[in-house]
């Protein structure tokens, strides 16, 4: 599909949208001629945030889940959905692989990721409803919730206020900028799948304190860091094997670093005015 076919739904989107509240899900697929369907995660937040609110996320990231693929499983249409890199928890072996092991989360929201490929799983095995899980890894671009790191420390650079840093700067991040991921997405598309899970990450970690400098370069300013210990159900590096996603989708993140980072300075400025 080329991605011009998925600018009517993109026109569509607004924020709040609510995709899995049974009824209206069910009522918006009868009748029509879905081939396929996406659901991106729901509940998304900090760690932080996460560790004081656990329910909420149980109840948005499992138990709609388990609704999505009911209703899918009536009609045997496909799914597309969105998992993260924080599967693969305090797994020490990297770069994280789709065969690596995953029963050790860090944190909740980790935990109920899992469960969501778990389930897709179930439905695979128990209905043969296909699905395809990506699992994105470290995602920054224009565009982002106000409370991600690229975002906030852009703002806050940018403003003269600090910002926060864990673990002093000493962490890895396999930083993949937005137009990779959608083209992996998209590819997705196209391809025969059957129930997979394909890690989408850019497969070159790059040190967080380097991500800062590429910010504070493109904004002008210098960050006035305030360095924290690690945060609770954090991890120290995220570094995606692309191999397989490579092999399948033809999968191929070509957005450096340095570019990304100009791309998103450059659309907060002219968001700003």
């Amino acid at each position: 599909m080329a991605k011009r076919s998925v600018q009517p739904l993109l026109k569509q989107f607004h924020q709040g949208f609510v995709v899995c509240e049974r009824p209206r899900t069910k009522n918006l697929l009868i009748g029509d001629p879905f081939k396929i369907i996406g659901n991106a995660v729901i509940a998304a937040a900090q760690h932080n945030t996460l560790m004081k609110r656990i329910s909420p996320y149980v109840k948005s990231n499992v138990e709609r889940f388990v609704e999505f693929l009911k209703i899918l499983k009536t009609r045997n249409i496909p799914l597309i959905y969105a998992s993260s890199s924080s599967v693969y928890g305090i797994n020490k072996k990297d770069p994280f692989s789709e065969s690596d092991r995953v029963d050790q989360p860090a944190s909740q929201n980790a935990a109920t990721n899992r469960e969501t490929e778990t389930l897709a799983h179930v439905y695979w095995n128990m209905y043969k409803l296909r699905s395809i899980g990506l699992c994105f890894v470290t995602v920054y671009g224009p565009m982002r919730r106000p409370d991600m790191a690229y975002y906030s420390f852009t703002k806050n650079i940018s403003e003269g206020n600090p910002i926060t840093v864990f673990n002093h700067g000493d962490m890895l991040r396999d930083f993949t900028y937005i137009d990779d991921i959608v083209d992996g997405v998209v590819n997705t598309l196209d391809f025969p799948f059957d129930c997979e899970i394909l890690n989408l990450g850019h497969g070159q970690p790059q040190h967080l304190m380097t991500f800062i400098r590429a910010i504070e370069k493109e904004v002008g300013e210098k960050a006035n860091i305030n360095f924290k210990e690690m945060s609770k159900g954090d991890v120290f590096k995220t570094y995606a094997d692309v191999n397989k996603a490579r092999r399948l989708l033809v999968y191929n993140p070509k957005v450096a670093l340095k570019d990304g980072i100009e791309k998103c300075v450059a659309w907060y400025k002219s968001a700003s005015i």
